[in-house]
């Protein structure tokens, strides 16, 4: 009776890895997921994760929003600055 209750969890356990390996043939995987798979591996080999994540604080859009932030509060500035003035122009023009 043992034997039999062996074979009959042997039997489903293969039965459980073949309905997986067809499961798994079917998945295929396009060349977005694999250029990630691919990308993550060469971090994890190289051992740049770290590096990586320092230097992406500091990147290209961190700096870019940075510009963008100084470059709208100059124009501000300069805006303020010639209303201002010609305030005070029609003020000397007005007296």
């Amino acid at each position: 009776m043992k034997k039999r209750n062996q074979k009959i969890e042997n039997l489903g356990s293969d039965l459980d890895s073949i309905v997986n390996h067809i499961d798994n043939m079917n998945k295929k995987v396009n060349c977005l997921q694999k250029t990630e798979l691919d990308w993550n591996e060469y971090i994890s080999k190289n051992g740049i994760k770290e590096d990586l994540e320092k230097n992406r604080k500091g990147g290209f859009i961190a700096k870019k929003r940075f510009l963008d932030k100084v470059s709208e509060t100059e124009y501000q500035h300069k805006k303020t600055a010639e209303k201002e003035k010609i305030q005070q122009q029609r003020n000397k023009e007005a007296i």
